[in-house]
């Protein structure tokens, strides 16, 4: 660790607080916020542990993204599992970081709705009933909401007949002619003291990259506001991609300490020649990792860093004196 020279990091949770707000719900239509509301509350992984608690004192256990969704439709006053009385889930396709979206199968009296959410450069490939310049309108907002440094989301949805739905067959099929519904945009703080950690690592001459599955001008916007220069940005990552990005480094020689949490990051994790998982991660990641970041937050990495330095520095000196020992009894 006291010879790491790169640090790669995710940016939410080590960076960032992993506590996202949505800032802003922009729609195609203006009369579809219900709609937009209900697609935040279905298309989701989240749940809430204590529903019965007032709102203040809800856990809300998922993905911060997820958790930011559900309470945006939550606060709203559309609650999913109301829904999901009348309209019982029948099946999903989950999220991934490979896919960047996910979509529910909810019954509905006279058919099935299909709900989606995702990276809105994902789910435009499955919209088709929308004109160049909706499309262009679209493809605007989102550039404009990430180039604040905002986490964008799509919504999405289509309504299929009962009889054109079949379980047994590939869900996928279904993700064609799908109606786009709107955006919604992100924010999730930095972590305090963040930005003078990547100054002391980068005054210890170990630099960070930043390694995302965000879009690249939000991962650009970050990157400025801590002090990371842009050429070491990495946008739109899949674990695949983070198996090459070490390898690259690690050619040039050098010692590169690379953060994950996911089942998928594990590879990457046991690249790296220092895997460190986060405590919040899943136990697949801790399991490949060399180490594991308890309170998730980046600044303890640089301190790991100077304590190896330390520790290095001072086994030197033992050998040292031992060796000029000898060779005098010599």
């Amino acid at each position: 660790l006291g010879s790491t020279t790169v640090i790669a990091t995710d940016k939410t949770l080590t960076l960032t607080e992993g506590k996202m707000e949505v800032e802003e719900l922009w729609l195609l239509n203006p009369q579809e916020r219900e709609t937009a509301l209900r697609i935040a509350a279905l298309a989701n992984e989240a749940f809430i542990e204590n529903p019965e608690a007032v709102f203040e004192q809800w856990k809300i256990k998922g993905r911060p993204t997820d958790q930011a969704l559900l309470k945006l439709a939550t606060q709203a006053g559309v609650s999913r599992l109301a829904i999901e009385k009348e309209m019982p889930l029948l099946e999903k396709i989950p999220f991934s970081s490979d896919r960047r979206f996910m979509a529910t199968f909810h019954k509905e009296k006279e058919g099935v709705l299909l709900s989606l959410s995702g990276a809105p450069e994902k789910v435009l490939t499955f919209v088709s009933s929308i004109g160049t310049e909706e499309r262009k309108s679209i493809e605007e907002h989102v550039l404009l909401m990430t180039e604040r440094g905002l986490r964008v989301m799509a919504f999405a949805n289509k309504h299929i007949e009962c009889k054109e739905f079949e379980r047994s067959k590939d869900l996928f099929s279904y993700l064609l002619d799908i109606s786009f519904v709107g955006l919604v945009a992100m924010k999730d703080p930095l972590r305090k003291g963040a930005k003078e950690s990547i100054h002391l690592a980068k005054s210890a001459g170990v630099k960070t990259i930043l390694v995302t599955g965000d879009h690249m001008l939000t991962a650009k916007a970050v990157a400025q506001e801590l002090g990371i220069e842009e050429e070491d940005v990495y946008a739109r990552v899949d674990p695949a991609e983070k198996m090459r990005i070490i390898e690259a480094w690690q050619k040039k020689g050098e010692v590169i300490a690379m953060t994950g949490d996911g089942v998928n990051d594990a590879p990457a994790l046991k690249k790296a020649d220092i895997g460190i998982a986060l405590g919040s991660g899943t136990d697949v990641a801790k399991e490949a990792a060399d180490l594991i970041l308890i309170k998730d937050q980046f600044s303890i990495i640089p301190a790991a860093i100077e304590e190896g330095r330390i520790i290095a520095d001072n086994i030197r000196k033992v050998i040292t004196y031992m060796l000029s020992g000898t060779f005098t009894e010599t």
